[in-house]
């Protein structure tokens, strides 16, 4: 379709404007061209406002031919195409702290082992998901925690809270969080302690303590409950100063043929609620091997050739079944009914820990050799380990 828009009879340098297929246009002055039609499409349909708009841009191109300022390229009379829809931002919101443990621990579900996302999820968010307070005022969190639980667990939530902060940060614009710039919660876990930072001697057993309570598991029979089933695991744990879950996650494949060696590679833990799970690596996610002594290689060869066994089977498991010794039901039926009238203190199968790493020390091992049998630190070895009670008992040499 196409409709002339002036009538009569157009003057020499006028701009009409027309429209063409329901779209206006302008046609410009023949002269400007050599005699050719030329015509600037505007894109805008027809209709009675765009027609007043298109009249006033046909007005600015006739007063601009008059004056010598007509633009050729006609760039200066296209129409404007550089429109953006902007839209409203939403206001940001505040964030609660149990809402922010949520998010973190999905976002981190994925890259953690299970046995950390269950202490997380159920130690610390037992705590974490109750607390109503803003994770920006930082203080009130910290007093809100000390008011329900040890100073210990307060700290392991700010530490964690901390990270969780960082991570929250820096997904501001996409959850729209309203967060301060900086993390308040750095540092503030410093400020507390750890029960065994403050009192960080460990637990060992005197050489005669060790021989009474291997001696009490190979000939024990406490009120009718026969404990020998787990003699040979408690010495395992004196010969090795591995972690007791490292022990009952061991199978015959990680020891070598011969019971020389054994390649500690991962471990069984027990999940809150009962279950257990099998975790890769150990504690601090290393593989290590571990040379054995004559003694440990007698104990691992005797029961090697006592039963049949295949490379997936447990070398410790339950007495009645094939499956993983459950720690805390050993600890709490098994180990303090049998220890604990020996050495008449509080005590865990941990301490065989500390028992193999003091008589290491000792003997003249150093502390970066025995930090390599037992997956630990020189420094937290000195610190953390090395039992003065033992060392009492050593001279110096004349």
């Amino acid at each position: 379709m196409y409709t002339q828009t002036t009538s009569g009879k157009a003057s020499k340098g006028s701009c009409g404007v027309e429209s063409f297929q329901g779209r206006l246009r302008l046609r410009l002055p023949r002269s400007l061209y050599g005699g050719k039609q030329k015509y600037l499409v505007l894109g805008m349909a027809d209709t009675p406002e765009n027609r007043k708009a298109a009249e006033v841009k046909a007005r600015q191109i006739e007063l601009d031919i008059l004056s010598d300022n007509f633009d050729s390229t006609l760039a200066k009379y296209k129409p404007q195409t550089h429109l953006t829809v902007v839209e409203k931002p939403k206001p940001a919101v505040d964030l609660l702290v149990h809402q922010l443990w949520k998010e973190y621990l999905a976002y981190k579900a994925s890259a953690l082992k299970p046995t950390s996302i269950d202490f997380l999820e159920k130690c610390l968010g037992r705590h974490l998901y109750k607390c109503e307070a803003n994770p920006n005022n930082a203080l009130e969190v910290r007093q809100w925690l000390l008011a329900r639980t040890t100073e210990s667990m307060t700290k392991r939530c700010l530490t964690h809270l901390c990270a969780a902060y960082d991570w929250a940060m820096k997904h501001t614009d996409e959850k729209e969080w309203r967060l301060l710039t900086s993390n308040p919660y750095k540092g503030l876990a410093n400020e507390l302690a750890h029960k065994y930072e403050v009192s960080s001697e460990p637990n060992a057993f005197l050489p005669e303590e060790k021989e009474k309570i291997l001696k009490a598991y190979y000939t024990s029979s406490l009120q009718g409950q026969n404990y020998r089933h787990y003699a040979e695991f408690v010495e395992f744990l004196f010969l090795t100063g591995c972690r007791p879950s490292e022990a009952i996650g061991l199978q015959w494949k990680h020891i070598a043929r011969d019971c020389s060696r054994i390649t500690f590679e991962g471990a069984i833990v027990g999940l809150r609620g009962g279950s257990h799970v099998r975790v890769s690596k150990s504690k601090t996610n290393r593989v290590r091997k571990f040379n054995c002594g004559k003694r440990l290689q007698e104990l691992l060869t005797t029961m090697s050739e006592k039963s049949e066994h295949e490379p997936e089977s447990l070398v410790f498991s339950s007495p009645r079944s094939k499956s993983p010794i459950n720690y805390n039901n050993f600890c709490k039926r098994a180990w303090h009914k049998v220890v604990d009238p020996i050495v008449n203190r509080p005590t865990t199968p941990y301490s065989c820990r500390d028992t193999f790493i003091s008589e290491q020390v000792a003997k003249g091992i150093s502390s970066d050799i025995v930090a390599k049998w037992c997956d630990n630190s020189p420094e937290e070895i000195r610190k953390k380990y090395l039992d003065n009670k033992l060392l009492e008992h050593l001279r110096p040499l004349d």
